[in-house]
This record gives C-alpha cells, sequence and structure tokens, in this order.
C-alpha cells in the first residue's frame, strides 16, 4: 500500500512528535531516579552492598524456572509419546 506524499508526511510528523515526547519523558525519569537515589542514600557513593547476594538469589529463581520449564515439557512430550504408542499398538483395523 502506497500513501500519498501528504499522509506519508503527516505519519512522519507525528512519529517525529511522539519520539519527542517519549525522549523527554526517558529524560525526566531518569534526572527523577538520580535524585532519589541522592537523597534516599544512606551508603556512601558508589557502595554495592548486597549486589551479589541479589544476583545468586536471581541466578537461582531463573535456573529453577528453568528447571520447571524443562520438567514439564518432559512430562508433556512423554505422555504424547504413550498416548502414540497406544494408536500404534491398538487392535483396530
Amino acid at each position: 500500500m502506497v500513501l500519498p506524499i501528504s499522509r506519508m508526511s503527516c505519519h512522519v510528523t507525528c512519529l517525529h512528535s511522539a519520539v519527542k515526547v517519549l525522549a523527554c519523558d526517558v529524560m525526566k525519569m531518569a534526572q527523577t531516579l538520580s535524585a532519589l537515589r541522592l537523597v534516599s542514600s544512606k551508603c556512601p557513593a558508589g557502595s554495592r552492598s548486597g549486589q551479589a547476594a541479589i544476583e545468586y538469589v536471581v541466578g537461582a529463581v531463573v535456573l529453577v524456572g528453568a528447571v520447571a520449564i524443562l520438567a514439564v515439557f518432559l512430562y508433556t512430550y512423554r505422555e504424547h509419546g504413550v498416548r502414540v504408542l497406544d494408536l500404534v499398538a491398538s487392535e483396530y483395523p
């Protein structure tokens, strides 16, 4: 579908203004986060207290989730295999 030049320029203009608004919102959020970090921080600047523990916990949660998904897939395909074997071994003409 080919749009007329006037409609295309309108879409480009709308897209450009939407990107500008989005960029402005992102900048405001970044400023707010930096201000909150400076105000609410009780640790000295650059402190990473507890970061390693949080990374290990996130890694463990991801690992448990992956194992759970693989277990569901194993159960599903095993059940499907049993059903296929039952159909193949049936005495139905």
